[in-house]
């Protein structure tokens, strides 16, 4: 692979300005990959608009000087009827930089969780998942490195959409700068280079660099995508209403704080989430005889809980999904109540998470209220108090001399 392309033409040997420090910026992650020793393949996704241009810009030219074989992947939903056109200009971007182009289809209708932009993204992921393991496999390697092209100002947008929801640490930690995955044999690692840059410099980098970009209708107020009742999607009010009133009313730029506070509560959430995992154990058994398939199950349970899907089961294999699912109906979990009770409830919280993550199958179905309905219950349940989960229910058992010893149990239902 030739090392001199149009991408390295286009940064220079020394760039200046915002091009620097973009470049910097993926230099620094990439170089951590490689400091691992195990050879990559990377995959940058590149929507059309800015950020994934200028990301892919940058990181094809460093990829072509230190020979990595690298991507760009449009991923086409196929909802809006100039999503066609806008994949062909992006297939000729990444192949006119110097990078290997992709356009990789996505079914919307698989998706049924969530609304629009929730079920895009998934739908996205997925597609990038397929993709990254065909490039490794076809690179003769079986590591893979997907770049997103996320700012600080779309990590600012996340957390006040979580705080809006009332969301504790894991989730206004927001968006990680790295995540670890595996599909097909293939260790996939998504990075997200831009967190620490702006969205004003991805434009500037395109401007500079004279990359025609493409204006995604969906991130506007007015655009095609509405809420259920109607209204703007509520990232787009977020990006154009309620950051620039917020600004208004401190005379601050908020976004760089709000990013500093994902990063922090990202730490916190991380310490006390290894503390859960370490008791879950002493506090939760399964019931005898429902043991198989618990270490596959709580590995998937612990990737959930570093923010990622296991996209390469979701979308390559459901029918072994849906066998796992039946071989795991009826199963049934008993808590001890004492010894959670020891616990503080930052950890009890988070092994009770931990815990009903396994019951659904679906962590994502889990919320705080949930969480806390059984926590409530646990500590001060009476005996026969019952209420349902995601994917069972749970109820309090007392024994003992005056029924002083307590245990919760959370059955697993059809």
């Amino acid at each position: 692979m030739s090392c001199e392309s149009r991408a390295s033409q286009l940064v220079g040997s020394t760039p200046t300005g915002a091009v620097r420090r973009l470049s910097l910026a993926t230099r620094r992650c990439l170089q951590q990959i490689i400091n691992e020793g195990v050879p990559t393949a990377v995959v940058v996704g590149v929507s059309g608009g800015p950020d994934s241009l200028a990301l892919l810009v940058v990181a094809t030219d460093l990829c072509r000087r230190w020979n990595i074989p690298v991507a760009g992947v449009y991923v086409d939903h196929h909802i809006r009827p100039e999503s066609s056109n806008e994949a062909r200009h992006v297939y000729d971007v990444v192949q006119s930089v110097g990078a290997h182009p992709a356009i990789m289809d996505a079914d919307m209708e698989a998706y049924r969780e969530g609304g629009p932009e929730a079920r895009a993204r998934s739908a996205r992921r997925d597609a990038l998942v397929r993709y990254a393991t065909q490039w490794a496999r076809e690179s003769g390697t079986t590591a893979a490195t997907i770049l997103l092209g996320h700012t600080m100002d779309d990590q600012a947008e996340t957390v006040m959409l979580r705080l809006a929801r009332g969301s504790g640490a894991h989730s206004l930690s927001a968006m990680r700068r790295r995540d670890l995955m595996e599909c097909g044999g293939v260790a996939i690692t998504w990075l997200r280079p831009l967190l620490d840059q702006r969205r004003v410099d991805t434009h500037q980098v395109c401007r500079d660099l004279k990359l025609a970009w493409v204006d995604d209708p969906t991130n506007a107020v007015d655009g095609p995508w509405r809420a259920s009742d109607g209204s703007a999607l509520r990232r787009a009010a977020v990006r154009q209403w309620a950051l620039p009133a917020l600004e208004r009313a401190l005379g601050v730029d908020p976004i760089p704080a709000l990013a500093r506070s994902a990063d922090m509560l990202g730490e916190d959430d991380a310490y006390l989430s290894a503390q859960a995992g370490d008791l879950f154990d002493a506090c939760v058994r399964e019931s005898e005889g429902a043991r198989d398939g618990r270490s596959s199950e709580a590995e998937g349970v612990r990737g959930a809980e570093r923010g990622q899907v296991d996209a390469c089961e979701q979308s390559e294999d459901n029918d072994s999904a849906r066998g796992k699912a039946s071989r795991g109906r009826g199963r049934h979990w008993i808590v001890d109540c004492t010894k959670l009770a020891d616990l503080a409830a930052p950890i009890r919280r988070r092994v009770l998470h931990r815990l009903l993550a396994q019951v659904s199958n679906s962590p994502g179905s889990v919320s705080s209220v949930h969480v806390r309905q059984l926590d409530e219950m646990a500590l001060s349940g009476a005996h026969g108090t019952r209420i349902d989960v995601p994917g069972g229910h749970a109820r309090v058992e007392r024994s003992g001399p005056r029924r002083s010893m307590r245990r919760l149990i959370v059955e697993r239902v059809e």
